[in-house]
């Protein structure tokens, strides 16, 4: 992908390239927004297939969904529509009617969260199929321990991932460990500038490291290399990092948002906290660093949690899906 990490759609399609399965096309990898809608719609005019699936994301995203499907539907096109906005709850209160013309196009609905499927059940009378996002867990298990140190932060630089957070957290650890060190990975999404300010600010400037974006394949060995991953974003809808993280053996402090309380149990394989605030996430993260016996259980219990979300299995109910709409 262009900034790094991959979106489900392309890992599938690769895979289904490589390893034989549903063909297709993919679209709107375009950044602009405009130019994107258009993408989208040009090739659904020129789509020689019977299936399509267009993501549902939040906020002006919206609009995409709403006109591909419309195109879609005219043009007789079998649709899914997979619902992955984590902020789409929130949204719900104030769209709700925008949101049910464009789920009511679907010939089926799903969604990797647990969480958005009641939600949507009890504000829209909408059932929603639970699919969980594919994860390669053998990819980010298979490197070789090594000696694990500082923090990891794996997110975009925008305002519902709250780079802040993960800052003000180290800078408060640092109090009582003075070595300690942050590695943040992912696209500047607008923020990037004011964080790099907050890092100077906090007089961190040694001791933060600021990577970009990281493709797939290489995510793994930041995972397998850092003592403990820091979730803080303000809204999940799945949270593929957590489970990379998972998948790696690692101890995860996280907000307690969305899917994640689905998917994740405070105490056995994670350490929530309770409260979107650097005192918290520092709180939490106290408790690993000074046991190294609860640091080894978090991460081998995540590690086991994550086994239901590889590839084949995931892969299997997707190719279930498609068959039954073709049909």
């Amino acid at each position: 992908a262009r900034t790094g990490t991959k979106s489900i759609a392309e890992k599938l399609s690769e895979y289904w390239a490589k390893n034989g399965g549903p063909k297709g096309i993919l679209v709107s990898g375009i950044s602009n927004r405009f130019l994107r809608l258009i993408s989208i719609l040009v090739n659904i005019l020129l789509y020689r297939g019977r299936v399509i699936n267009v993501d549902v994301f939040s906020g002006r995203s919206l609009l995409i969904a709403k006109l591909a499907t419309r195109l879609a539907r005219i043009r007789a096109l079998r649709v899914i529509l997979t619902i992955r906005g984590g902020a789409i709850a929130e949204e719900l209160e104030l769209r709700k009617e925008e949101y049910f013309e464009v789920f009511n196009q679907a010939n089926h609905l799903q969604t990797p969260s647990r969480f958005l499927a009641e939600v949507l059940l009890k504000q829209l009378d909408l059932r929603v199929a639970y699919l969980p996002n594919p994860v390669d867990i053998n990819h980010f298990a298979k490197l070789p321990q090594v000696n694990r140190e500082g923090l990891l932060w794996v997110r975009a630089f925008t305002e519902i991932y709250n780079p802040e957070i993960a800052i003000r957290t180290l800078s408060l650890l640092k109090k009582d460990y003075p070595d300690l060190r942050l590695t943040m990975i992912g696209p500047d999404k607008g923020i990037q500038n004011q964080t790099l300010k907050l890092v100077q600010e906090l007089n961190l400037g040694g001791d933060v490291d600021f990577v970009g974006p990281v493709s797939n394949k290489n995510l793994a060995q930041y995972y397998r290399s850092h003592a403990m991953f820091l979730n803080t974003t303000s809204y999940e809808s799945f949270g593929t990092a957590v489970v990379e993280a998972g998948a790696a053996a690692m101890p995860i402090v996280s907000s307690k948002v969305g899917e994640l309380p689905y998917l994740w149990k405070h105490g056995e394989n994670i350490l929530f906290a309770e409260e979107l605030d650097a005192e918290e996430f520092a709180k939490q993260a106290r408790l690993i660093l000074n046991d190294d016996s609860l640091a080894q259980n978090l991460g081998e219990r995540a590690a086991a949690r994550v086994q239901e979300f590889e590839w084949s299995k995931i892969e299997s109910q997707w190719i279930n899906v498609i068959n039954r709409l073709t049909t």
